[in-house]
């Protein structure tokens, strides 16, 4: 389990709707983990980050720091834990040691538990003024073996954000939690156009009613460009096939994002974003947890969306 502030918890993520069929996907997304993409430097004009060396500073560290938090193993839980003390600051710092030498190793040692942590993309959000502290996104796969010799394992998606603080040559992490938002980091206003531009089309594309289809979809349809595009018009029959006849709409909602590439003329944004099946009678169920990676491509001086690709999903 990823220990974050104040809870020890995981979240498990299913396919979206809309993009690619609902399907068990935990144990396929362990076969083949995507490697983890920590590019943040901009150029050129347009959607740019203020600070790309900094960003891009924060983003390496805090993929070594994560992997040094998020993993142990019940033999060397000794060797977890200095590794863990010296990524780590303040409250967030008691709370790991405490967990490293509390219930978390008693119930480790009892059941032969060892977790490993794959970082599948990071991304950069909200900055502080002075550059000192950072929050930064992880989509992850999280590994857990339970007695060990008889290989039964769990593999969960996970999104966390990390509040990273910068001392001198060291960054730490203070603050840990699932599913909050990153937030964007010092940029240009281009660049929070183009962010808001993938946030609306992400929600677009999980959001349709059965009474209003043709406008959701041709809304969904506006704001996208290749590969996108073609996606969208090939599933439009299956998507309004499947809530006419199960008298639900779906209604989507992004949770958090943040940057994980930015040049100028094209925005890759990492959003988590959930969806909603929501009856007749106005009961709401989740049906979708998703990690994308969005890109957004300046086309005649506006910004669209030419691709939502799930992280994690096989």
């Amino acid at each position: 389990m990823v220990l974050t502030t104040g809870v020890v918890l995981a979240v498990v993520a299913v396919a979206v709707l809309v993009l690619i069929r609902r399907s068990d996907q935990n144990s396929k997304a362990a076969a083949a983990t995507p490697k983890p993409t920590p590019s943040v430097a901009a150029t050129g004009k347009g959607a740019l980050l203020l600070n790309a060396n900094l960003a891009t500073g924060y983003v390496a560290a805090t993929t070594s720091d994560i992997a040094a938090i998020t993993s142990y193993d019940y033999r060397t839980l000794d060797d977890a834990l200095t590794v863990g003390l010296s990524v780590t600051t303040g409250e967030y710092r008691k709370a790991y040691r405490a967990a490293l030498t509390g219930s978390l190793a008693s119930d480790a040692r009892k059941n032969h538990t060892v977790q490993t942590f794959d970082l599948l993309r990071i991304g950069i959000g909200e900055v502080s003024a002075d550059g000192t502290s950072a929050k930064l996104l992880v989509f992850g796969l999280e590994t857990m073996t339970h007695n060990v010799a008889h290989g039964e394992t769990r593999h969960d998606l996970v999104t966390l954000t990390a509040t990273v603080v910068h001392r001198g040559d060291s960054y730490l992490i203070s603050q840990l939690d699932v599913g909050a938002n990153a937030g964007l980091p010092p940029s240009t206003a281009e660049l929070t156009v183009a962010a808001e531009a993938a946030r609306q089309e992400v929600v677009d594309v999980l959001s349709y009613r059965r009474d209003h289809f043709d406008v959701d979809y041709n809304r969904a349809l506006d704001g996208a460009v290749e590969p996108l595009r073609s996606q969208i018009i090939s599933n439009a029959a299956d998507t309004k096939a499947s809530i006419v006849k199960g008298k639900y709409d779906l209604v989507g909602s992004v949770t958090a994002l943040a940057v994980q590439r930015a040049s100028g003329d094209t925005l890759v944004l990492l959003v988590a974003a959930t969806g909603n099946k929501v009856d007749a009678r106005g009961t709401a169920t989740e049906v979708t947890d998703g990690r994308y990676e969005v890109t957004v491509v300046k086309v005649s001086g506006g910004w669209q969306t030419s691709n939502v690709v799930p992280v994690g999903a096989q």
